[in-house]
């Protein structure tokens, strides 16, 4: 948790912030319950899974969206979401 104050607010915090509330929709307390959102890639990462998961037609818990392997999304998206 202490590496998250590495981070730059304007560089990291706001853009995935705004990516979160705006184009996810996602509520505060998701993001309280999964504060590593920060330490991901917003273009290499969270917009591409949160993108075929919508795509897909399945609303997965952002913890599960973000930690899952590559195969395991595929395989959640699969499956609709769990």
């Amino acid at each position: 948790m202490i590496a998250l104050f590495t981070f730059s607010i304007e560089n990291n915090f706001q853009p995935k912030y705004e990516y979160f509330a705006g184009e996810m929709g996602r509520k505060l307390e998701e993001l309280k319950e999964s504060p590593q959102y920060f330490a991901f890639s917003l273009e290499n990462r969270i917009k591409p899974r949160h993108l075929e998961a919508v795509e897909s037609g399945i609303n997965l818990p952002l913890s599960v969206m973000l930690k899952s392997t590559d195969e395991e999304l595929r395989e959640l998206i699969k499956q609709g979401g769990g």
